[in-house]
């Protein structure tokens, strides 16, 4: 299949999903709640490294993500993301990536670049870039069979070795996983993303004595602003912090959805 099917296959998957959900802790729900904003991170940030092989160099430093799944209900996301029964879902509901609006950490909105301006030479601030393409995408996983040739035993008994996904440094996505039965497979996430590009008002690209310079703002996150009119939160009866959440929830009106195991 090629890239260009691949795309389309992706944006459609992401358009045809009715809801989509993040996992996260109470803490990172109070955040998103008191400012109304979801953290993109920038993509060679997010600790894929197979991942990040395949991104052009143009990019690596002006993509930013946001990752969601497409159920409320998805244990091995609850066990891996929301911390077990302590964590929550939020569901967003459907998202038109066409009305989105993506800010930096000073509440500077960038807006699209519909044209560049040659005359711009400055690169130091957040404020002299602009979206150059945001897009919904599902994720589509294919194995890399340079990695999959052959197994790495070093790697396997890394694997088997460490029980708790948080102490796995990043390398819980690697391929691998699929020789040693890991829990954590890629599929089983039903992963979806908001992808957003970032380039220069002005050139995006310079020449200069030692090579060809790729002007990227100097962040590592970025922030998509979030209408709490629009989400509801998801929450197992067995959190221990269930009234807490559902009494800071109720302040902002917004929908607690309790469920059972």
């Amino acid at each position: 299949m090629d890239k260009n099917t691949l795309y389309s296959e992706s944006v459609e998957a992401f358009n045809q999903t009715k809801n989509l959900y993040h996992y996260t802790s109470f803490d990172v729900l109070k955040i998103i709640i008191n400012t109304q904003k979801f953290r993109l991170t920038r993509i060679d940030e997010v600790g894929d490294k197979l991942e990040i092989k395949y991104i052009d160099r143009i990019w690596k430093n002006r993509t930013f993500v946001g990752c969601f799944t497409d159920s409320f209900d998805n244990e091995i996301v609850w066990k891996n993301f929301a911390k077990n029964n302590s964590g929550i879902c939020i569901d967003f509901g459907s998202i038109d990536v066409s009305k989105l609006k993506f800010y930096d950490d000073r509440n500077y909105e960038f807006k699209k670049i519909i044209k560049t301006d040659f005359d711009y030479t400055s690169y130091d601030n957040t404020n002299d870039f602009g979206i150059h393409s945001v897009s919904g995408l599902k994720v589509i996983y294919r194995c890399d069979p340079e990695l999959l040739a052959e197994p790495n035993q070093e790697l396997i008994d890394f694997f088997e070795g460490v029980k708790d996904v948080n102490d796995r440094d990043g390398f819980y996505n690697h391929p691998f996983q699929g020789y040693i039965k890991e829990e954590r497979l890629f599929d089983n996430e039903k992963e979806f993303r908001i992808r957003v590009a970032l380039i220069p008002k002005g050139k995006g690209t310079s020449l200069t004595t030692n090579g060809q310079i790729f002007h990227s703002p100097m962040i590592k996150y970025i922030f998509m602003g979030v209408d709490l009119n629009e989400i509801k939160i998801y929450i197992k009866r067995e959190n221990a912090y269930l009234e807490e959440i559902v009494d800071f929830c109720h302040q902002y009106a917004i929908k607690v959805m309790i469920i059972n195991n």
